[in-house]
């Protein structure tokens, strides 16, 4: 009911259910973690790092818990801090693209590019339809003249999804930058199969 109510924005009366279990209840852990969430969705960091902090003393290893943690200490600037946690996270959970697209925005926060670049690429190794992780890793190639990774996400994507055109215009504009011109024409041509009279 929790979760239901949690799903469904009511994060208020979503608090108020899982306070109502307590340490017999075998996902109390993750109870907790899921407390920290509202309230980190409340605006309420305060609670939200108490709770998760609660759930992590039960079980150090929790996943929920972990990268909320994490997520609020990016938030709180705490860049360092969340590294280190998203690092513990993906110890436990090496398959997890949240928590690498997580400690890519860390690394990005703190100026770590290379480190940042290589996250969002594992995250999208691991799931390709992962948004943010192809948004920041396409924002970095541009930044810092580096599109080989970009580049292989996308034509990845664009093997499941033919005919996106949001994600045929980024490869485009990859391999005009990256200097493959011939390429970036061919792209431009498959947008046109698809969209005829697309004037961009």
């Amino acid at each position: 009911l929790g979760k239901t109510l949690e799903d469904e924005g009511k994060f208020k009366d979503a608090i108020q259910v899982y306070q109502e279990s307590n340490e017999s209840h075998d996902n109390f852990p993750e109870i907790l973690a899921r407390i920290g969430n509202c309230y980190m969705q409340l605006q309420d960091l305060f609670n939200a790092e108490k709770y998760y902090q609660l759930s992590l003393d039960f079980n150090k290893n929790g996943y929920t818990a972990g990268v909320g943690l994490a997520l609020l200490q990016i938030q709180c600037e705490k860049f360092k801090d969340a590294i280190n946690m998203f690092l513990r996270v993906i110890k436990f959970n090496p398959d997890s693209d949240k928590a690498w697209s997580g400690i890519g925005i860390a690394y990005m926060k703190n100026e770590q590019v290379v480190e940042s670049m290589n996250a969002f690429s594992k995250a999208l190794e691991i799931n390709i339809n992962n948004e943010t992780a192809i948004k920041f890793l396409l924002e970095l190639s541009y930044l810092n003249n580096q599109y080989s990774q970009i580049e292989c996400a996308l034509k990845s994507y664009l093997t499941i999804y033919p005919d996106d055109v949001n994600m045929l215009f980024g490869l485009a504009g990859v391999q005009y930058k990256s200097n493959c011109i011939d390429e970036s024409k061919k792209t431009l041509t498959d947008i046109l199969s698809v969209e005829p009279d697309n004037e961009d």
